[in-house]
């Protein structure tokens, strides 16, 4: 759904955000910054990540976001120079882990991504958080290859690709 002039709060786009059961918002900001796609992943939500997603996968989306929240709260106080390091554990972190995350939610158009390298990716950089336990996922739960991809065969047959309504999109070139 394209919103004129990045509105969100437009009458029609409120209205279909309300009925769907997530949406991806693009915005130009990021674009303009050559990070593409140009996700806001804090704008962007899914009602059905709990469905789809195992639990250490959505616990790494959950410290991200809680990172990328930290970093754009403060990120006047950052680009000045005003602020204070030590005083927002949660902001020192996502100071320090904000080119990681950056490159995580970069893509060229060229480079392909499946659903296991993304998560083992996440994962990964969330592993790199230094306030996060590498050996917690959830409370008491251990991260093992099986949160990666999954002790089933993973999409589920109901999920499995096949053929689709939707044409693919051949956007071409590169970024």
């Amino acid at each position: 759904m394209l919103v004129d002039g990045d509105d969100m709060n437009e009458p029609i786009a409120d209205a279909v955000r309300s009925i769907l059961d997530g949406h991806i918002v693009l915005t130009r900001e990021l674009a303009h910054t050559g990070h593409y796609p140009a996700v806001d992943v804090l704008q962007s939500v899914s009602r059905l990540v709990s469905e789809i997603a195992p639990e250490p996968v959505r616990e790494a989306g959950t410290r991200v976001r809680e990172l990328l929240a930290a970093y754009r709260d403060q990120r006047d106080l950052i680009a000045i120079g005003a602020y204070e390091h030590g005083s927002n554990p949660v902001v020192d972190r996502a100071i320090a882990m904000k080119d990681d995350i950056d490159r995580f939610l970069k893509q060229r158009a060229t480079e392909p991504s499946g659903l296991h390298d993304a998560d083992a990716a996440l994962l990964a950089l969330v592993e790199n958080d230094p306030g996060y336990d590498p050996y917690v996922s959830a409370p008491g739960q251990p991260i093992t290859d099986a949160d990666v991809v999954g002790d089933d065969a993973w999409p589920p047959p109901e999920m499995a690709p096949g053929p689709s309504a939707i044409p693919s999109l051949d956007i071409g070139g590169g970024y």
